[in-house]
């Protein structure tokens, strides 16, 4: 047996095309029911608003930054995005619709699999192979990860472009590096923490000299860095005024964004909590013990190591600490952001137990056995109920399309059944869905539908309800609890009458829209 795995390992890692291939198919037979999902939650609300307005509008992208900004619901969100242009691109080729999907799905399983050939080669240099084709395994098909995997949103170019860069860089080609670096931080500005991390590991790199690696450093971090301040320059990104708070009042900004990032989100996946705690614990003392190494023998294992580590810090300080307190939202931060650093924290805490565990077959069960929990759990069963009906939060696993399929049908009938001259108020997610017909939850705009936030901006404290209308709740947030508060008023309100159009629901997902009129 022994025999047969160590030909199956020497096979696979003999070439990279193959490897692909494993990951690919892998992929495809996990993902395969995905093919034609259109856009589901943030990638309906961002990348194909702004790509349909490019298509639409000739690649104008002038009059595309003049459009009214996401929580005004204009399609602005991600419009310099690199994947806005590629959707646009291929939204442009194909029309739209099913085909559009199919091609954008598999263009994202490609960079997966080349993002799991890229992880299996990096961990390679430091465990054995079986092992280290096991830990990438483990990696992708983290219930945080697959479910990712399944849209076309921007998580998985932005991994990518940084593996990319980081692997160009390990060969010395620091232009190529830089470039890869551009195009991530050109896919989300997120792509800074690839920056700032790859800059400081060559900053790090003793056994060049101290010339060579600040020339290094600055061909690495200069190109992205004013891309990014350009694309900022463009958008309302403007920091809370440092000179309007003391050093006690950031951090008490910082704290309450966090506990509250903490509470929605991150408090509903257990094992992350402890992901997290072990991998930052791991990324320190790995810094401060193997820094002063780099300069001996083990220089590309050294360099992996100081990556990964300091990638972790950089990501933490960047969500948690800068962009907490740029941001004028308590919910600065979502789950499916940790796609970014979750292969840096299983590298180092797995390196961490390649020390303490000895034996090469222990090593190998325990990663199957990871594997085969994290496929029971795929669809989020071993985790404790969400409390709200938000996609945001059920990112955590493949859960998140029971909220697109509620969604999809309360659209639907909406469309089918609400007559067009019958106001429709809704929180900002559902005039997305049913303004921007781009994403096929309508067949086209309806102009019924109102924004809530639109209606409350014009009339202020004056709004009065309408004789007929009809009010859709899903959402707890932008709008949705002002909706909540409605239903709750007129419920109690005798001058009028409701009727249930439709109560919708699926998994830890509802909906309800109810049809108003005055007596």
């Amino acid at each position: 047996m022994s025999n047969i795995i160590i030909n199956f390992t020497n096979n696979l890692f003999r070439s990279s095309g193959r490897l692909f291939a494993i990951f690919f198919l892998l992929i495809l037979a996990l993902k395969w029911p995905f093919f034609s999902i259109p856009p589901v939650w943030d990638e309906a609300f961002s990348i194909f608003p702004a790509a349909d307005f490019l298509v639409n509008h000739g690649f104008d992208y002038s009059l595309l930054l003049t459009q009214p900004h996401y929580h005004d619901g204009g399609p602005t969100a991600h419009a310099l995005s690199l994947l806005t242009l590629v959707a646009a691109l291929v939204l442009k080729i194909t029309g739209g619709g099913t085909w559009a999907w199919v091609i954008l799905h598999i263009s994202q399983w490609l960079m997966t699999a080349a993002i799991g050939t890229m992880l299996t080669r990096i961990y390679s240099k430091l465990f054995d192979e079986l092992q280290a084709f096991l830990l990438a395994i483990a990696t992708l098909i983290y219930p945080l990860m697959l479910a990712q995997l399944g849209g076309m949103y921007i998580e998985v170019p932005l991994l990518f472009f940084s593996l990319l860069a980081f692997q160009q860089y390990r060969s010395d080609r620091i232009w190529l590096a830089s470039l890869f670096l551009v195009a991530a931080s050109m896919t989300k500005e997120s792509g800074v923490i690839a920056v700032g991390a790859l800059s400081m590991s060559a900053l790090c790199g003793q056994s060049k000299t101290t010339r060579k690696r600040f020339e290094e450093a600055f061909i690495l971090a200069l190109p992205a860095i004013t891309f990014v301040l350009i694309k900022m320059s463009h958008f309302d990104f403007a920091l809370l005024s440092s000179t309007s708070h003391k050093l006690g009042d950031i951090l008490q900004i910082l704290i309450y964004r966090n506990l509250s990032v903490y509470q929605d989100y991150i408090s509903h996946i257990p094992e992350l909590i402890v992901i997290v705690a072990a991998s930052v614990v791991t990324a320190i003392s790995l810094l401060s013990s193997r820094t002063h190494q780099y300069n001996k023998n083990r220089q590309e294992q050294a360099l992996i190591v100081i990556y990964n580590s300091l990638f972790i810090i950089m990501f933490l300080l960047f969500h948690f600490v800068v962009f907490a307190y740029m941001q004028s939202s308590d919910r600065h931060f979502l789950t499916r952001y940790f796609f970014y650093v979750i292969p840096s924290m299983f590298f180092v805490i797995y390196y961490a137990v390649d020390k303490m565990i000895e034996k090469t077959g222990a090593k190998e069960i325990l990663l199957l056995i990871i594997i085969g929990v994290c496929l029971i759990n795929r669809s989020g069963i071993l985790y404790p109920p969400i409390p709200y009906s938000s996609i945001a939060m059920a990112e955590r696993s493949e859960e998140y399309i029971d909220g697109y399929k509620v969604q999809k049908e309360y659209t639907r009938m909406i469309e089918k059944q609400v007559s067009k001259d019958v106001p429709v108020y809704v929180s900002l997610p559902d005039y997305f869905l049913t303004h921007y017909s781009v994403s096929q939850y309508v067949s086209k705009p309806l102009p019924n539908v109102y924004y809530i936030g639109h209606v409350l901006k014009v009339t202020g404290n004056k709004f009065k309800y309408p004789d007929h209308f009809v009010l859709v709740y899903n959402y707890p947030w932008m709008g949705g609890a002002y909706i909540k508060g409605m239903l709750q008023d007129i419920s109690g309100n005798k001058e009028f009458s409701f009727e249930v159009l439709g109560q919708f629901q699926k998994g830890y997902f509802s909906a309800s829209v109810l049809e108003i009129k005055k007596r």
